[in-house]
């Protein structure tokens, strides 16, 4: 018969103390109510275009954990969307903005872009042909009988007498601004087939 040295006793023992510690953990992790740890978040039901308020019936609450969206809207009804919403998104805040829908030049203005007005004339502003929507080439003379292209395919926003009013990213601004001081800005009209 095999005796049992003081050794042997050590790691029964130590065996004993980690299954209880493994036992006991696995007891928390599986009695958690995980509940506790989600979050209601609204999801899209439906697409919401951007710059419009969102209603009742475009929303649906669901559960996920807090930590997958921590920054989920709380109560997004009513709000107005910065961004379209594909059904199945969360809808968190920094897609939202408050108050009321946005109307004017400024809600037809995506995000990332700018409104610009340029002056035109009779001679660079196609003789008065261009209309709102058209798209444009701008192209700016210098005097000397050189011309350099400046901005391609730009969406006229507004037209007013002497005034075209242009859709821009802001590069796109800072290139004009500097063509208007070295030259005529001249606006080339493009046809609806055009790319």
């Amino acid at each position: 018969m095999a005796t049992v040295t003081p050794k042997r006793y050590i790691y029964i023992f130590l065996a004993v103390v980690f299954a209880s510690v493994a036992a006991m953990g696995s007891y928390q992790i599986f009695t958690t109510n995980p509940v506790a740890k989600s979050v209601t978040v609204f999801v899209a039901k439906s697409v919401i275009p951007v710059r419009t308020a969102i209603g009742p019936s475009e929303l649906e609450a669901k559960k996920f954990p807090m930590a997958v969206y921590p920054d989920a809207a709380a109560n997004p009804l009513g709000k107005v969307v910065t961004v379209g919403i594909v059904p199945g998104e969360v809808i968190v805040n920094n897609m939202l903005i408050q108050g009321s829908v946005p109307s004017g030049l400024s809600a037809e203005v995506p995000a990332s872009m700018y409104a610009m007005s340029i002056p035109i004339n009779q001679v660079t502003g196609v003789n008065g042909a261009v209309l709102t929507g058209d798209r444009i080439d701008l192209v700016v003379s210098n005097g000397s009988g050189g011309a350099t292209d400046v901005l391609p395919n730009v969406l006229v926003l507004d037209k007013t007498a002497g005034t075209l009013t242009i859709e821009v990213f802001q590069l796109g601004a800072l290139t004009v601004i500097q063509a208007e001081q070295h030259g005529t800005l001249t606006v080339l009209l493009r046809g609806i087939s055009s790319d």
